[in-house]
């Protein structure tokens, strides 16, 4: 029996310090079909973002040079509409933050330990559409 792939058509960047973390969830998405572009830090995210468009980015609320809600006003500010109205779901192993998370903007959130199904679950429902052009304006 095939693998099912609801990811297929979806692009993901995944905004993750810790090796192991991001290589988790780097093979989840994958696994059910989905692309991968990935950064270590909030400077390389936004770096990414100037090269690639994907339907959602996934970042620790921890990070490199910056943190989650850093991350996340820098794409909101971003001058490019399509940048800045990407999805963002934050990761984090505090139950706590929840609230704090939605009034900031996330459009989600899961936590730490992540299981594969919920992470595919809220990629199904946060991404936006399949249809767009994965290629940042230049």
């Amino acid at each position: 029996m095939p693998r099912k792939r609801p990811l297929e058509g979806l692009a993901v960047l995944v905004v993750e310090d810790n090796l192991d973390s991001r290589d988790l969830v780097i093979e989840v998405v994958q696994y059910y079909g989905g692309l991968i572009v990935q950064a270590d830090g909030v400077a390389s995210a936004l770096a990414q973002l100037e090269r690639f468009l994907p339907n959602l980015v996934i970042t620790d609320l921890f990070l490199n040079g910056g943190d989650g809600f850093d991350l996340l006003a820098r794409i909101r500010a971003h001058a490019d509409p399509r940048v800045a109205g990407v999805p963002v779901i934050a990761v984090t192993g505090r139950l706590e933050a929840a609230e704090q998370l939605l009034r900031a903007g996330f459009a989600g959130h899961l936590f730490k330990p992540i299981s594969p199904d919920r992470l595919c679950t809220a990629i199904e429902l946060f991404a936006a559409p399949r249809d767009r052009d994965l290629r940042a304006a230049s």
